[in-house]
């Protein structure tokens, strides 16, 4: 259904410290054992790189909330190819970074290595499932965006982001930032990204929804020529459809649904006023959609102590899916609106 956000999630990495300090222990557990090639010395000096760059103190960090600080760039004053060239990622390096991690799985699949690391030996021999998976993930990324000749570049942000623990607001500030979790990520912003290479190397791929429509901004947003498409007429004739945007409540506060205004009482309470409002003149029947659970149980609530909810239920019966419900308790739901 969500075609767009699935290949921008797909196209994007996102990167753990705690990941990357799993990554070196392993790397030098296995040097520590084989003494083997420079793969994993390599790979291992990447890690460290990584982890040095987001866990440093000195970090400073443009976007700053109560649990969450954050850099994004590009920036005006440096490109998203110099941040990474800071961070030892060129053309050269993340090819090299490629042939590392064909190494890293055909060790991981050698049966002579795979049984030594099965067997009650606590010696490590190659590289665990998770911390293949995350070079992997992050060679796959790097290269799109590191060639010199790169379409994608301008698609791409890179993140840095240290998480704080909730209620340690009484902890010093070393110890709050020993606490914190540290990210690297790389977010992919156009769905063209991974589709239009999907594209390529597919034969045929079908897109069909009721709510894809115009299909040609659709198409460019994917990056893709579509050989064949269809628009079928709306199952409901023009004079029963009405579409319309609502920019503000009874009380003249906009209704922006945005994190720092959903918690506000004036916009629940302008939400109620509007759904109430429209359940008086709606002849039949209403489906009132919001962007999460959490926010649900929010107006519920405070509807409830409002008296809100009364004021609605007077026009309507009312039917409210909750979070979690198993397929037979909706299928209740539903039987019970029938």
């Amino acid at each position: 259904h969500n075609i767009e956000g699935a290949t921008r999630d797909a196209a994007s990495v996102e990167i753990i410290d705690f990941q990357l300090a799993r990554l070196v222990r392993e790397c030098k557990d296995v040097l520590d054992v084989t003494g083997l090639h420079s793969t994993y010395s390599r790979v291992m000096g990447m890690a460290k790189n990584i982890l040095a760059w987001l866990r440093d103190k000195s970090n400073v960090y443009k976007f700053q909330e109560a649990t969450m600080h954050s850099s994004i760039w590009p920036t005006p004053e440096a490109s998203l190819t110099s941040v990474l060239e800071q961070l030892g990622f060129t053309e050269v390096s993340v090819s090299q970074l490629e042939l590392d991690c064909n190494i890293l799985e055909e060790d991981a699949k050698n049966p002579k290595l795979v049984n030594r690391y099965k067997s009650h030996s606590p010696q490590v021999f190659h590289l665990s499932g998770p911390s293949l998976r995350l070079i992997k993930s992050l060679v796959l990324v790097l290269k799109r965006i590191c060639p010199a000749v790169s379409s994608f570049k301008d698609d791409y942000r890179l993140a840095r982001i240290r998480n704080f623990p909730l209620g340690n607001s009484t902890l010093s500030e070393s110890a709050n930032l020993s606490s914190a979790t540290n990210t690297l990520a790389l977010w992919a912003m156009s769905p063209g990204i991974l589709f239009s290479e999907l594209s390529q190397k597919c034969r045929s791929i079908v897109l069909t929804s009721g709510t894809l429509s115009p299909l040609s901004s659709y198409a460019s947003e994917l990056r893709t020529e579509f050989a064949s498409s269809l628009e079928a007429n709306h199952v409901i004739s023009p004079d029963r459809f009405l579409a319309m945007c609502i920019q503000c409540g009874p009380s003249g506060n906009l209704l922006e649904g945005k994190y720092a205004n959903v918690n506000e009482q004036t916009y629940q309470d302008d939400i109620g006023h509007a759904v109430a409002s429209i359940a008086a003149k709606c002849p039949d029947g209403m489906l009132v959609f919001v962007p999460s659970y959490s926010l649900l149980r929010k107006l519920i609530a405070r509807w409830k102590e409002t008296g809100e909810m009364d004021s609605i239920s007077r026009h309507k019966k009312m039917f409210i899916e909750s979070q979690g419900d198993s397929n037979y308790s909706f299928a209740r739901l539903l039987a019970q609106y029938k």
